[in-house]
């Protein structure tokens, strides 16, 4: 499920939650654990979830008894621990801040978490409340895992809204692993995708919107 609000971006699923190996995947790219678990997974190199960055700074994730949060904040934390083990470490941050600015370690490397899975401790503003809220009936309705966005800029939700109207129910045919995908708008009605893999034939996929009307297509690959 996609569910796009005034204050940010919600991608939610159900399926299999993040393991602990997962979780360094996001913190470090190329470490994924999913191509040992079979072609089913979704994305495996852990570098999808980067995209996250170009709506927020701030992505929280909450899947089965998981909560963290990445934010400046905590990186900055992080930082100031690190300067504190040596001279030589605080010297080598110092310079890079004369070049990137306050932050100079990367945002997904540390994140934040609390033992009780309660992350309000992080919130910083309406927009994090309203969607870490969200996020958590999300979890509530049977979601496995939710994926929180908060946006940081006042035009993210146009930039976010234009490109979400680009989709369209083929694009299961390029995530065939995905069997319904729901696209909510606040404020207007959800669209609900389906994706019948037909059984008699590998290569003939139909695409439903509802359980009268779909679109027969024949797929084909070559490797």
């Amino acid at each position: 499920r996609f569910e796009l609000l005034p204050s940010g971006l919600i991608a939610a699923n159900t399926g299999a939650p993040f393991s602990q190996a997962g979780v360094g995947s996001l913190c470090l790219p190329h470490t994924s654990p999913k191509p040992a678990e079979g072609p089913q997974m979704v994305g495996n190199k852990g570098l999808g979830f980067r995209a996250v960055i170009n709506w927020t700074r701030f992505p929280t994730i909450l899947s089965a008894d998981l909560a963290i949060v990445f934010s400046a904040k905590v990186a900055k934390q992080k930082q100031a621990q690190l300067a504190g083990m040596s001279e030589g470490l605080a010297n080598c941050l110092e310079r890079q801040k004369s070049l990137v600015g306050e932050l100079v370690v990367p945002l997904l490397a540390f994140p934040g978490f609390c033992t009780d899975g309660n992350l309000t401790k992080f919130l910083d503003n309406e927009a994090q409340h309203a969607v870490y809220e969200r996020c958590q009936e999300l979890r509530k309705a049977g979601y496995d895992t939710v994926i929180g966005m908060p946006f940081d800029l006042p035009t993210s939700y146009a930039a976010a809204l234009s490109q979400i109207q680009v989709l369209r129910p083929e694009v299961l045919l390029f995530a065939r692993s995905i069997e319904k995908l729901e696209v909510a708008v606040a404020g207007k009605p959800t669209s609900t995708w389906r994706h019948y893999p037909s059984e008699a034939e590998t290569s003939r996929v139909y695409l439903g919107t509802d359980d009268s009307n779909y679109q027969e297509w024949k797929v084909y690959s070559q490797r």
